[in-house]
């Protein structure tokens, strides 16, 4: 473990993340990989670094990548690639467990739908409430308003109530006087 004194210079450079896998990443991953001669004969498989492939399925798998017309894929869980071997005289299936980043894909994708549906169930919330809020002030006017309508009309209709028996009287007293007026109209 490094450690730091106070005098010592922080202008320290940290090493940069390479292009290409290191050992260490390789140690991380769990593949296997298989080595054809020139003429497409098994030469080697090498599956030290994977548990859960046998031998046998090992060959089987290469045997069908490389029959086949692909140079990269997805066989089940293993993403394979062929490639020519650095000695030029022999070809290798290279085949990789992805399934780790298949199910932190699957679970960061889970963990974002409940994520987003907790927010958007909290939003409806939200404007839920502030719409009550909002409605609130023009419902109360609304009523109001209708209070007033009524009160008016009542207020309307008192005096004219009253006025009633006085139309009442006048309007018979015009009808009288226009059915004289009528009989005093034929008379002359």
């Amino acid at each position: 473990m490094v450690q730091f004194s106070p005098t010592e210079d922080s202008t320290r450079t940290w090493p940069q993340i390479p292009a290409s896998p290191t050992t260490d990443d390789m140690l991380g991953a769990r593949y296997f990989f298989v080595r054809f001669d020139i003429d497409g004969e098994i030469t080697s498989a090498d599956i030290s670094h994977i548990h859960i492939v046998g031998i046998t399925e090992a060959q089987e798998m290469a045997r069908a990548v490389y029959d086949g017309t692909a140079d990269t894929g997805r066989i089940e869980i293993y993403q394979f690639r062929m490639t020519q071997a650095l000695d030029q005289q022999s070809s290798l299936v290279i085949f990789l467990d992805v399934s780790a980043k298949i199910r932190s894909i699957f679970a960061i994708f889970m963990i974002s739908f409940a994520v987003g549906a907790v927010c958007w169930a909290a939003m409806l919330l939200f404007v839920t409430i502030l719409s009550k809020k909002a409605i609130q002030p023009i419902a109360e006017n609304i009523e109001k308003q209708k209070l007033f309508v009524t009160n008016a009309g009542h207020e309307i209709k008192t005096p004219c109530k009253l006025m009633e028996p006085k139309f009442s009287v006048t309007s018979s007293t015009v009808d009288r006087t226009d059915a004289k007026s009528s009989h005093s109209g034929k008379d002359g």
